[in-house]
């Protein structure tokens, strides 16, 4: 099977697994913190880190079942968030970001999909070439994650998905 087409099938049964999930939880918490799930076909395995724009950062181990939470209390917004570990046995490093505190955001190959149309290149190389690059702004995450969501209406359309589908969160 050719890459892209591993890359499609792979993708879409992602889709199915996540269409349900919400990252657990509401966005009702007292403290400032970050929730969602992270995963990649399976839950990873690791850990969640988020940068804030002011430079500090924050971490905590990712649950069994792929669902984390971590307190921002120290950091500024906006948000960028990446999960380290391993799924299904495979090392993955999957970005995503968040313009505010007390918000779900999954860290899935969707929303590094969508960081990566944003940026106009690979989050990971843009990160580590960079480690205090900025994010890109929520308007710039809005306009690529329709760009991502027309390159797989097809498929979204197949699996009988919403229309107003949230790659970033998982739920419409």
């Amino acid at each position: 099977m050719s890459n892209m087409k591993f890359s499609c099938v792979f993708l879409m049964l992602f889709l199915v697994l996540i269409s349900g999930c919400n990252g657990g939880g509401s966005d009702t918490d007292s403290a400032a913190s970050i929730r969602g799930i992270a995963a990649a076909g399976a839950p990873i395995v690791g850990t969640v880190n988020i940068r804030g724009a002011n430079g500090k950062t924050s971490d905590n181990e990712i649950n069994a079942d792929g669902t984390y939470r971590v307190d921002v209390s120290a950091l500024t917004a906006p948000f960028l968030i990446w999960a380290e570990g391993t799924a299904n046995g495979n090392n993955v490093k999957l970005y995503t970001t968040v313009d505010t505190a007390k918000k779900n955001a999954n860290i899935t190959p969707a929303t590094n999909l969508v960081l990566t149309m944003a940026l106009g290149q690979d989050p990971a190389a843009v990160y580590k070439n960079d480690p205090d690059a900025e994010v890109p702004d929520s308007s710039e995450i809005v306009s690529a994650e329709k760009q991502v969501q027309a390159l797989l209406s097809r498929v979204f359309d197949s699996l009988g998905m919403p229309e107003d589908f949230n790659l970033m969160k998982g739920m419409p």
